[in-house]
């Protein structure tokens, strides 16, 4: 496969690394919506495979009023959800996900770390407020992170008003080349 140029302005084409992963089969997503009583606690549950493919992560969380939203690395999944089914961005290919989401509400926030816990040893990465004065506004991460490997994670929404909430999750899955060097008797 070549470099190959616009026919109208000889301008080299060229698609950035996800772009690539949407055509390789390898980029999903999710993308939905809750609609929440006040005090509800909706819980993402994501578990990252304990393999050498690595989840690219990109985020985008929407809501209608006051939300507190939480993410948290190494949580302990205590009782898992339900679950959120994972599209290929590719529609042709028919490649699946190696990460599992799942769904979990909670009439507080006590009663979601009885499901997911978020004490020590967990950490959390990201704590911000959305929709708050009744404007919808969003809280996203356009910089992706990579997952840690073989680790549970929970994208969590505290809603301190009744709110509906939509949350998007884009990610690739790629085998880190250099990481996999660095594995004795690896042969790729």
């Amino acid at each position: 496969m070549g470099v190959t140029a616009d026919a109208t302005t000889g301008a080299m084409n060229v698609v950035d690394y996800a772009h690539h992963e949407i055509h390789q089969g390898s980029h999903f997503f999710v993308r939905d919506i809750a609609d929440q009583a006040i005090t509800t606690v909706f819980d993402l549950q994501l578990t990252t495979p304990d393999s050498l493919k690595f989840v690219h992560m990109l985020w985008n969380i929407i809501a209608e009023d006051e939300v507190d939203l939480f993410i948290y690395e190494d949580v302990t999944i205590v009782n898992a959800g339900t679950v959120v089914p994972i599209f290929n961005s590719n529609r042709n290919s028919t490649k699946v996900s190696t990460l599992t989401i799942k769904s979990q509400i909670n009439a507080s926030v006590g009663d979601a770390n009885v499901d997911t816990a978020t004490a020590s040893p967990a950490i959390q990465l990201e704590h911000t407020k959305a929709g708050a004065n009744r404007t919808a506004t969003s809280a996203n991460r356009d910089h992706e992170i990579i997952l840690k490997r073989n680790t549970d994670y929970c994208f969590r929404a505290v809603f301190t008003k009744a709110a509906y909430i939509a949350f998007d999750l884009n990610w690739y899955e790629h085998t880190n080349k250099a990481y996999v060097s660095t594995i004795p008797n690896w042969n790729p």
